[in-house]
């Protein structure tokens, strides 16, 4: 409900048609971006295809906010289709049946092949536990969420609803799938991303990280771990 333009391309997100219309990094053209150093930089042409040089735009998209500032997103339009109330209205349903506890809302995403047994885990443990849990899935892309409600007062209603997000988690890690399809990594989901992508893959991301930001000044302390940079 809160999603902008700028923040939908730093955490490459994407929404319940992803699987007609791609995810954010498929609609974008290019982007203007300024770095820690003040350089304004464009990252690509408005050509439909190109194979020059590197590719800057996929790198700052999903980068959330760690290796710039973008300023200015050239989109690929699409046709404005036809609005379901009833599908803008679910999540605010879901907040509705208990309007003073707080939500958890994650998300995983696992190959096709397993999201019916995923769903299946998720939604057992889901359903023996004693918080009001939903569940939504992208049938076409593999991605699964979840909104957990509980009582902010209650310190053991909040352990419970960290559990439950780590067994989606691990599930999905356990069937090659990823800890969030959408939502992005920021502080929560730090913790699994050595399991996921292994230290390697980290640590060319500090590398990329170290270059474009050396003092870490752009939002310093997310995305990847703090024992892997600085």
């Amino acid at each position: 409900p809160g999603a902008t333009i700028g923040g939908m391309c730093a955490t490459r997100c994407s929404g319940s048609l992803a699987v007609r219309y791609g995810t954010m990094r498929d609609n974008v053209i290019n982007l203007k971006v300024v770095l820690a150093n003040g350089d304004v930089v464009k990252t690509a042409s408005r050509a439909r295809k190109s194979a020059a040089g590197y590719d800057l735009t996929r790198l700052i998209i999903g980068s959330e906010g760690t290796l710039g500032i973008i300023t200015e997103v050239t989109l690929r339009l699409q046709k404005i289709p036809q609005h379901s109330v009833m599908r803008k209205e679910a999540l605010w349903a879901c907040f509705a049946m208990e309007p003073s506890f707080e939500a958890m809302i994650s998300d995983v995403c696992v190959p096709l092949s397993c999201l019916a047994e995923l769903i299946s885990r998720s939604k057992k443990e889901l359903d023996a536990s004693p918080l009001i849990c939903t569940v939504i899935a992208h049938a076409g892309d593999g991605n699964f969420h979840t909104v957990i409600l509980f009582d902010p007062s209650k310190e053991e209603d909040r352990q419970e609803a960290e559990r439950l997000n780590r067994f989606m988690v691990h599930t999905a890690l356990s069937m090659e799938g990823t800890c969030t399809g959408e939502h992005g990594i920021g502080t929560g989901k730090m913790k699994y991303l050595e399991k996921e992508l292994g230290t390697g893959a980290l640590e060319t991301m500090k590398r990329i990280k170290v270059a474009l930001d050396p003092n870490n000044i752009m939002n310093p302390g997310k995305l990847i771990p703090p024992h892997i940079c600085f």
